[in-house]
């Protein structure tokens, strides 16, 4: 292999494995993003299961919380994007969520999918290299 060509596999093995490390990244914040509707999503049914006179807890910021009664547990203010907020019952907005987390999970395994197709592209140019060598 001529050195122009070994360069030019060089570089392609680096952006390669730069792309690579952004799929991961990406992977790392859907994972995060899953487990926060899955939180959001169990929130939900703890609060479907308090009584009314019950204090809650409300988080006002980070690590900051207020103590708050719900009066209503019928009914959910949602923000479904753009600043607009939503009334949404228990149960639709449950749905919502599980239609988040299932876009979210088709999104991971076009990313794996992705991902592997990386993997598989740069460890065919380091065969080719090492072959060549």
């Amino acid at each position: 292999m001529d050195e122009k060509i070994a360069q030019q596999k060089y570089y392609e093995l680096q952006a390669l494995n730069q792309q690579i490390g952004q799929l991961q990244e990406g992977l790392q914040n859907i994972d995060l993003q899953l487990l926060e509707l899955n939180s959001m999503i169990a929130s939900l049914d703890d609060i479907a299961n308090a009584k009314s006179d019950n204090p809650i807890l409300v988080p006002v910021h980070n690590g900051i919380f207020a103590r708050a009664k719900i009066d209503s547990f019928d009914h959910f203010l949602v923000n479904v994007g753009s600043n607009i907020i939503i009334e949404s019952d228990l149960a639709n907005t449950k749905k919502l969520l599980s239609k988040q987390s299932k876009k979210l999970e088709e999104f991971k395994e076009q990313t794996i999918k992705e991902l592997r197709e990386h993997i598989e592209k740069t460890e065919a140019i380091e065969r080719e290299v090492l072959k060549n060598v």
